[in-house]
């Protein structure tokens, strides 16, 4: 019933990264939002904090862990999750960044894994030839 979709985004903020990926409730019954696990394939990330929001923003009033995703009316009801990064390594661009969502629907816990970033190519990195 989740799925990943629209834009994402990047900001680099010195040797942090953060990235963010919209998530859209396909469904036509409401999804909780529970939690986002970041899932780092090959290392060279560490997570130092997580919110829900676009990049560069606060997090929106109602937009937290636990919060109602409205159900499919027409174009789907979506939110945004960004993540921030410390950069351990000197570029970050090769390494894929996934997340799994977990969520309840119809009272009725579940899990799907987004395909996040297959690698930050996309993520502009000051420092990447």
């Amino acid at each position: 019933p989740l799925s990943q979709s629209g834009p994402q985004c990047s900001v680099q903020a010195g040797r942090e990264l953060q990235v963010g990926l919209q998530i859209t409730n396909l469904s036509p019954a409401a999804v909780r939002l529970r939690r986002v696990e970041v899932v780092l394939p090959l290392g060279g990330l560490k997570v130092t904090s997580q919110a829900w929001g676009p990049c560069g923003e606060l997090p929106a009033t109602g937009q937290t862990p636990g919060s109602m995703l409205p159900p499919t009316l027409g174009r789907g009801a979506s939110t945004w999750i960004t993540v921030t990064f410390q950069v351990l390594v000197s570029c970050p661009q090769p390494l894929p960044v996934q997340f799994t969502l977990d969520y309840d629907q119809q009272g009725r816990a579940a899990a799907i894994r987004l395909p996040g970033f297959p690698d930050l190519a996309q993520a502009p990195y000051i420092g990447c030839r």
